[in-house]
């Protein structure tokens, strides 16, 4: 290890390390606007009793993003595989478990890094993020003002003022049922014991790039192409994907509207046992079905929160949305997003995004 890191850099490399990076001019014209930016964000934040706290840039490899999310990989002088921030919400729930913060509203600006394909410099972005961290009883009061603060946030900025926004919502309980109704987290339920997925890893990899997949498609994406894109996902995988699976997922595709419109319709679709029942396997499904309604029940309690804060902003529940699978995993996600009329054929801009995440933190528990 000390023989690696000893090594000077190639001077072909470093000539070409900051290739595609980015246009310098641009950058340096965006600056100012940012700057201004961070000054007004920042008065919304403080407005709601935050402080602004960083943290750690760099931190252990984690599987938890899907294969499209690929974040900027280096290996430290110990030989430990380390990535730099692909977001700011995973370090941010690593450092809340470190810590033992039980309590806290914070913002930060930063930048978050993903992997280059052509090597040199990561792929950045600019982000600020807005969070609160309270006791479990307390979570609808702090999602309404989460939501809140992006609202007012966004109504601050000149470039948005007038267009129709709409806040997605959905809860990853439900996602879940849906996903067991259409055998994806367990194909022995439609497809025989033969079906059985072999590697656990594995599959619980391919579940997430399918709800990377969906949280995208449900927006502006043709049932045909999706189709497409899971049976692509499982053979680049190694997961056989049925047909029927397929078959069933295509019925929640096009399907949103209110909470309560929601909760019928799915209800409705997967039965009271996730369509396993009279199996062996009805309990479980059954099991999935109850989590679902208490899922829908939280998020009328979040509808209410947002109301409560003044916020007009429509809400619609999308049954197959979830902004980031594992990090959400047990709660709510939600976006807020451009409302485009059909007509205009244009793809909804994603202004911001979050939600519970009580996932991650369970994740990270060991520290």
């Amino acid at each position: 290890m000390d023989a690696l890191f000893g090594q000077a850099a190639d001077k072909h490399i470093d000539a070409t390390f900051d290739f595609r990076v980015g246009d310098v001019q641009a950058e340096q014209l965006n600056a100012v606007f940012l700057d201004r930016i961070r000054e007004l964000m920042a008065r919304v934040f403080r407005t709601h009793a935050a402080v602004e706290l960083t943290t750690p840039a760099v931190m252990p490899h984690t599987d938890l993003l899907g294969m499209h999310h690929k974040p900027a990989l280096y290996v430290d002088p110990r030989g430990t595989v380390v990535q730099l921030a692909y977001d700011q919400t995973a370090p941010f729930a690593r450092y809340v478990v470190r810590t033992r913060m039980t309590e806290i509203k914070r913002y930060c600006f930063g930048r978050c890094f993903a992997a280059n394909a052509a090597g040199g410099q990561p792929v950045t972005r600019s982000t600020a993020s807005f969070d609160a961290v309270t006791n479990r009883s307390a979570h609808a009061v702090a999602a309404g003002e989460v939501v809140s603060v992006a609202c007012e946030v966004i109504g601050e900025l000149p470039a948005f003022r007038g267009v129709p926004t709409v806040l997605v919502v959905n809860h990853t309980c439900v996602l879940d049922a849906v996903l067991a109704f259409c055998g994806i987290l367990h194909p022995e339920w439609i497809a025989g014991e033969d079906a059985r997925p072999e590697d656990s890893q594995r599959h619980a990899q391919f579940v997430r790039s399918v709800c990377g997949c969906l949280s995208g498609a449900v927006h502006y994406e043709k049932a045909p192409a999706v189709r497409q894109r899971i049976q692509i996902m499982g053979a680049t995988m190694g997961v056989r994907v049925h047909p029927q699976m397929l078959d069933r997922l295509q019925q929640f595709l096009a399907i949103r509207g209110d909470i309560g419109a929601m909760q019928r319709e799915v209800l409705a679709r997967i039965g009271s046992a996730c369509g396993v029942a009279g199996t062996r396997n009805a309990t479980a499904g059954s099991a999935y079905v109850q989590a679902a309604i208490q899922a829908f029940g939280e998020l009328r309690q979040v509808e209410t929160a947002v109301r409560q804060f003044g916020v007009a902003v429509p809400v619609a529940c999308v049954p197959l949305f979830s902004h980031n699978y594992a990090y959400y995993r047990g709660g709510y996600a939600f976006q807020l997003m451009t409302d485009q009329p059909a007509a205009r054929r244009q793809q909804p801009q994603v202004l911001a995004a979050g939600g519970r995440c009580d996932g991650l933190l369970q994740h990270f528990r060991h520290l």
